[in-house]
Parts: C-alpha cells; structure tokens; sequence
C-alpha cells in the first residue's frame, strides 16, 4: 500500500482468466492434462494424418505394386510401419494427459493394450469430464479454441453417421 493518500487505488482484480491458470498443451509429452473435446480433435486428426501417411508412403514407394515376393512384403510391411508407430506414440501421450485430466494415472494406458478394454477405456476418455480445478497432475487445460470444437464435432458426427450407414446396410 502506498504512503501517498493521493495515489491512484491498487487492486488484484482481473477480468476473465490469466493464461498462467491453465495448464500447457504439450503434444508429445506424458505431462499436464488434456480435456475431452481437444482429445477427441487430436486423436481424429492423428489418426487421418496416418491414413494419408500411410498411402504417400504407398505411392512414394510403389507399395501395392506387383509382383509380390516374401521380401518386397516385408520392407513394404516395415514402411507402413513408420506413421503407425507416431500414430501409436502420440495416442499413447495423449491419452496419458487425458487420464491426467480425470484424476487418474497414466499407467491405466496399460489397458490400451488388452481388447475390449481398449474400446471401453476411450470412449470413457472421450465421455468423462476432467476436474475443472487444479488436480496432482496440474493445471486445468486451456478452454478449446473453436478449430477444436469443429474438428471433434465433426469427427462425432461422422462416426455417427458411419454407425447409422453400417447398420442400414446391415438390415435394409
């Protein structure tokens, strides 16, 4: 507090949130917290970036190209490989952060690698919501930006949609 009487009143009050309340989005870490919808738009997007990976890779190296002998198959099979481990990598990361975000250790990503299970534990991922304070893993992740809310948005509805197409081709 200043001596003067004069002096213009000093106060802590701050409109909106400080950037410093939020925990830091680290893509290939196994630190901070990660929330849903961002986890949703990370992983759609990783797992698009493989599939067209995989296919320049493809054309880039004439994989697919007959004919096939047992060792063309195999280097073919080892270049596939490469945007399947960074897919694998950074989904294992990210759901780590994720966990994070639900209170929970990052060691259940273990569960990632038992059938079944797997599909159980992402689609909690997806549907629990984090703890909106601070919890032992950090900060509360940043609010999404609105690339973030299109991206999961449209990946839902698209899953969506896939689901209702494959059942009416099923049963109709």
């Amino acid at each position: 507090m200043s001596e003067n009487p004069y002096a213009i009143p000093q106060s802590n009050l701050t409109l909106g949130s400080k950037e410093e309340d939020y925990g830091e989005i680290r893509f290939f870490s196994s630190k901070g917290r990660i929330g849903r919808l961002r986890y949703i738009s990370y992983i759609s997007t990783l797992i698009l970036l493989g599939i067209i990976a995989a296919f320049v890779l493809m054309a880039f190296f004439g994989l697919g190209a007959k004919p096939y002998t047992s060792l063309r198959l195999h280097s073919d099979f080892l270049i596939l490989l490469l945007p399947l481990f960074f897919v694998l990598i950074s989904f294992f990361s990210l759901s780590i952060q994720r966990l994070h975000d639900v209170s929970r250790s990052g060691w259940l990503t273990i569960l990632l690698l038992v059938p079944l299970l797997n599909v159980i534990l992402v689609l909690a991922l997806m549907g629990k919501a984090g703890a909106a304070e601070r919890n032992d893993f950090g900060a509360p992740p940043p609010p999404n930006t609105l690339l973030v809310k299109v991206s999961s948005t449209l990946f839902i509805l698209f899953w969506v949609l896939g689901q209702v197409s494959n059942l009416l081709r099923k049963y109709l």
